[in-house]
């Protein structure tokens, strides 16, 4: 088992229970994590707490991936953000990572190996 990485709050964002529970049992026991099922509770988290990593699924309802990264980058412009998704969406992959919003683009199913 490796040691919990301490002082190091991950906050992933995913509108699907399953995934948050998938991330959960793969990273809770070597990260600090908080989850949120969309933008608008990952904000209110964001306002009451510091997190150093976003991990955040681009395709939600109410407000996409990219969407709550501008805003997320107005409350914790330090945060790294890292983009998931299942979809093969170019344009919104380039948009990401030429913006600065997006540290990392992770594709679906993710790699353990690769989201550390």
């Amino acid at each position: 088992m490796e040691e919990k990485v301490a002082g190091f709050p991950i906050l992933h964002v995913d509108d699907e229970e399953d995934n948050l529970e998938t991330f959960d049992m793969n990273f809770g026991d070597r990260f600090e994590l908080a989850a949120a099922d969309g933008g608008e509770k990952a904000l209110e988290m964001m306002a009451e707490r510091t997190f150093s990593v976003l991990v955040v699924d681009q395709r939600m309802p109410g407000m996409t991936g990219l969407e709550f990264l501008e805003k997320a980058r107005e409350v914790q412009p330090e945060a790294v953000a890292i983009l998931l998704t299942a979809y093969r969406d170019i344009e919104v992959v380039v948009e990401a990572l030429n913006s600065g919003l997006v540290h990392r683009y992770v594709q679906k199913p993710w790699d353990r190996r690769e989201v550390v």
